[in-house]
């Protein structure tokens, strides 16, 4: 089966998509892959590095730049979240015509299954398929989203292109963003759930499931709490989202020995954390026993972190 896969980064994060191709690679041994990295500038070194990881047999790796400055010039930006968040909609925009449906993957994704299922999910006459985000509520109630709302991760898609070159959508999303600057929080993702609201499927948590769901209860979710063990025990798509991410040595989110097992098959194996400092030793335990108590004692984790929100962007 031919799969096509997205990824739009910027220049800090080229070994970590790298990684999240490896995981895809090590999971799909049925599946070609044609693989397209969309940045807003190249690293022919680093480039390479990946394209030397996918065998002919096992597909392609393609960089694409796209540096318009008129497509995001004027659309915000903040904290880690940089002009390259909003590369993912303007698909059309560089992908071949040729290329009606694509699968788009954050740089900070490890695929732990075959993508075979997702990629054949029926989206009907859907703008694209993604999981909920279950939090953050009050960012999205500006935007007229209500708490029972579909509002979706922007971090893992299944892209209608299609129908989007159809419905010429790339205009409505800069208008939106152009006249809802104020409001926008979670950016390009606001601006997805907003224009395309009413015509985008859910796929399934275990599509996008997100190293800080250990610290909801499965009724956070709206799981069963059979379902709710069985997705986080073996996820198919494991998402790092928010600042804390695995490659750091004092930040110690859930899962992330995934993300070093994917590593370890790539040319970063021998990879040192920039912050692995006797200083932060202190700030590493602490973050390794919050996670235990997170998995194996959830109530008393959420009573100890009181008014705290339960994902920190």
């Amino acid at each position: 089966m031919l799969i096509t896969v997205l990824y739009c980064i910027d220049a800090r994060y080229w070994q970590h998509v790298g990684v999240s191709i490896a995981s895809v690679l090590a999971n799909n041994t049925r599946n070609k892959l044609r693989i397209y990295i969309a940045s807003t500038e190249t690293n022919e070194e680093q480039l390479r590095v990946i394209q030397s990881l996918v065998s002919p047999d096992a597909g392609s790796v393609e960089a694409i730049v796209y540096k318009d400055p008129s497509s995001y010039q004027n659309l915000p930006t903040h904290g880690h979240l940089t002009a390259a968040v909003y590369l993912r909609l303007f698909a059309t925009e560089y992908l071949d015509p040729s290329v009606e449906k694509v699968l788009y993957l954050d740089s900070d994704t490890i695929v732990l299954a075959d993508l075979g299922e997702l990629w054949q999910f029926d989206l009907g006459d859907a703008f694209l398929g993604a999981v909920p985000e279950p939090y953050d509520y009050s960012q999205r109630h500006p935007l007229g989203f209500g708490p029972d709302d579909l509002y979706i991760n922007a971090g893992v898609m299944l892209l209608n292109l299609a129908k989007w070159r159809a419905e010429r959508i790339v205009p409505k999303f800069l208008d939106f963003a152009y006249e809802n600057k104020s409001l926008l929080f979670s950016l390009e993702q606001d601006v997805i759930n907003s224009v395309l609201r009413g015509s985008i499927r859910d796929i399934g948590y275990e599509w996008n499931w997100q190293a800080v769901f250990p610290r909801f209860s499965h009724k956070d979710l709206g799981l069963s709490a059979e379902r709710y063990a069985e997705l986080r025990r073996h996820p198919k798509i494991v998402h790092f989202l928010s600042r804390y991410k695995p490659w750091y040595f004092r930040w110690q989110p859930h899962y992330k020995k995934v993300y070093y097992s994917a590593l370890a098959q790539t040319p970063w194996r021998g990879y040192i954390p920039p912050d692995k400092k006797l200083r932060n030793v202190p700030v590493m335990i602490s973050k390794v026993l919050q996670q235990k108590l997170e998995w194996y004692l959830p109530s008393v984790a959420k009573k100890l972190r009181g008014s705290r929100s339960l994902i920190d962007r």
